[in-house]
């Protein structure tokens, strides 16, 4: 994982894995 997906729910960690991946 690590694609951020605006389908899911927001959430900080999602941008930060994404950012961090």
């Amino acid at each position: 994982m690590g694609i951020y997906t605006p389908c899911e729910e927001f959430d900080e960690t999602q941008l930060v894995e994404a950012l961090a991946v």
